[in-house]
């Protein structure tokens, strides 16, 4: 006999980062939550939270959420249907007709971690939300601009050509593929 499982709806899961955002009162936080989500059938609920100091390159947050991970698969815990990161992020918003130059120029600056010292430069609070279908949440607030609510995406197809990338969400992804298996 197959379990089967109910999948919850975009708004349950729009719901929820929202919440995650919420959450962020304070700038300048020196640190970033990788939280672990269940789901019953009825209600997603937030099961783990791990704290990554800001003083952990981005680079070794991937290893740090997998360790995590398997850490929870292996305990007495219902298996997380997603994942969920909120962190501070600089970030630069580029004309629409910058050249690739000006494009790989900021891409360079941003490995390098130097957007904070980008003219042109803004604070994000943001959250990601990747579940086990590979579905995508982001919610984000402007730091000095909350009063204008938050801007929300949803990206159903992790092939989606404006869909965000980057080491941190292929890590949430790859946290979620193996909360996938651990279900099989």
């Amino acid at each position: 006999m197959t379990a089967s499982i109910t999948i919850p709806s975009r708004d349950v899961f729009a719901d929820m980062t929202r919440q995650i955002l919420g959450t962020h009162t304070e700038w300048d936080t020196p640190l970033h939550h990788f939280i672990s989500l269940t789901w019953d059938g009825t209600a997603l609920k937030p099961s783990t939270a791990v704290a990554i100091t800001t003083d952990i390159h981005p680079r070794g947050h991937p290893r740090l959420m997998e360790i995590a991970t398997r850490k929870e698969l292996a305990r007495d815990l219902p298996v997380p249907y997603a994942y969920a990161l909120l962190h501070e992020v600089w970030a630069v918003a580029l004309h629409p007709d910058a050249s690739a130059a000006e494009r790989a120029e900021l891409d360079r600056a941003a490995q390098r971690r130097e957007l904070d010292q980008h003219p042109d430069r803004y604070e994000l609070a943001v959250v990601y939300c990747v579940d086990i279908h590979g579905r995508l949440w982001t919610a984000s607030k402007q730091r000095g601009a909350e009063h204008d609510g938050v801007d929300e995406h949803f990206y159903g197809d992790p092939d989606h050509p404006h869909a965000p990338g980057g080491t941190l969400i292929r890590a949430l992804r790859d946290c979620a593929a193996l909360a996938k298996q651990a279900r099989t």
